[in-house]
């Protein structure tokens, strides 16, 4: 059993942006939880925080479904929904039905006393404007007045009948049993990601593999993405599991999206805030590394759980990002500026507002974007401003006053174009030939 968890551990490293950070965790059940496992135990309990939820649930342990109408932002109409409501949780606070009548404009709704097992906890419901029904499923039976239902609230009821399925927007902790997962999957890694932590496996055979593990089948085998190539790897053949910073100029710790914290039986010690970063299972060790980037070896047997956090100092680097009407710049978004066009003559007003600087590195510019023909036809030339802050750029002449590409390249992994051009201090703009857009900047 330790060699069914402990291979899982490396699996659930979250990558890239936070919103990112996901895993889905499918169970026998049908049960799926989006959200990325936080702890694991020793004898198979793990813990998930789940964004997202879809349930599958007998319909002999539903009480009732109460279905919510909601139109525009007319608070009045729930105070009888909060009554239906109250008839399963079998309070009526005569002061919160009246709140819920006085503010038609507000489409924030406070649902308060939500019973589960007798004891009372406060919570809100936030009713989206212009939805069409929220539905409540109440589980369990209300017909004992000792005994108050677990009420489920703002749900999607996706299907009825002997078994409900539903969708649940509400962020959870859910207990689980490792037994119970089918499968866990993750979503493929943003390949304009300059940093982050990889995976690698290495098997008995000896053969290597580095990607992204993109999902686990608990006790049986991971499929890892390397390259582009998916590779079947059973849990029996992996002889050694690591995590790789991407980025080899940054530290592991600092590249990590979530840390973890990992308990240990022997001594009772804790080591806080660390990378777990290689399970070598031909020895039975595991090495951690912490922020000093000390690296600490112990027995895989000393383990008796894992908790995750979330790394507060990670953040993620990206080649760029595409915006529309935009191109990057030494990896910065520059816009365009406002023209005329007038036959073969472009006249613009200077902007009042500052526009991008650049430093130049090792004498050049670089321009990236799409391979795609628009790209293509962008040219630089430099610019004059006049003593009115005007630009005019004669059309006719771009060619003599082009600045020639000094060395391009295409980036296989994302398709980018990235064009370099030796230029001077001074004011330049890249021009569309198709459509004559303007982008004017500065080099320092």
């Amino acid at each position: 059993m330790k060699r069914i968890l402990f291979a899982l551990i490396s699996v659930i490293m979250a990558t890239g942006l936070m919103a990112e950070v996901m895993e889905i965790i499918t169970l026998r059940n049908g049960n799926i939880y989006s959200g990325y496992i936080w702890m694991q135990l020793a004898n198979g309990e793990i813990g998930v925080k789940a964004d997202t939820s879809v349930v599958y649930m007998p319909m002999s342990e539903v009480d009732r479904i109460v279905r919510m109408p909601v139109k525009g932002n007319d608070r009045r109409q729930f105070a009888d929904i909060y009554r239906t409501i109250a008839d399963s949780v079998a309070v009526v606070e005569d002061a919160v039905v009246e709140e819920l009548a006085a503010y038609p404009d507000t489409a924030a709704v406070d649902m308060e006393y939500v019973y589960v097992d007798s004891v009372a906890s406060s919570s809100s419901a936030y009713i989206e404007p212009d939805t069409a029904a929220i539905d409540v499923v109440a589980v369990g039976g209300a017909a004992e007045s000792d005994y108050f239902p677990e009420v489920i609230r703002n749900v999607e009821l996706l299907e009825e009948g002997s078994v409900i399925k539903y969708r649940d927007a509400n962020p959870r902790d859910i207990t689980l049993r490792m037994k119970d997962v089918r499968l866990i999957t993750r979503p493929l890694r943003d390949p304009s990601l300059l940093n982050g932590l990889r995976d690698e496996i290495v098997t008995k055979g000896g053969q290597t593999y580095t990607g992204q593990i993109v999902s686990n089948e608990p006790g049986k085998s991971v499929r890892i993405n390397d390259n582009g190539r998916i590779y079947h790897v059973a849990l029996s053949d992996i002889a050694i599991q690591r995590r790789v910073a991407i980025d080899p100029s940054e530290s592991v710790v600092s590249q990590a999206p979530l840390l973890d914290n990992v308990y240990l039986r022997k001594d009772g010690g804790v080591l806080l805030d660390v990378v777990l970063i290689e399970q070598n299972f031909s020895r039975g060790t595991f090495d951690v590394i912490d922020r000093n980037n000390v690296v600490t070896r112990r027995n895989l047997a000393d383990i008796s759980k894992i908790r995750k956090h979330v790394n507060k100092d990670y953040r993620p680097r990206k080649e760029f990002a595409f915006e529309k009407d935009s191109v990057y710049i030494n990896r910065k978004v520059v816009t365009g500026i406002p023209y005329e066009r007038k036959g073969d003559k472009i006249k613009a007003k200077f902007p009042k507002v500052s526009i991008p600087s650049f430093t130049r590195d090792n004498g050049c510019i670089i321009l990236e974007g799409s391979d795609n023909m628009t790209n293509k036809r962008m040219i630089l030339i430099p610019v004059s401003v006049s003593g009115s802050k005007e630009i005019m750029i004669d059309m006719t002449d771009l060619i003599d006053r082009n600045i020639p590409v000094s060395s391009q390249d295409v980036n296989p992994r994302n398709n980018i174009l990235r064009r370099a051009f030796n230029v001077n201090p001074g004011y330049y703009a890249f021009i569309n030939t198709e459509n004559s857009s303007l982008i004017l900047f500065r080099v320092i």
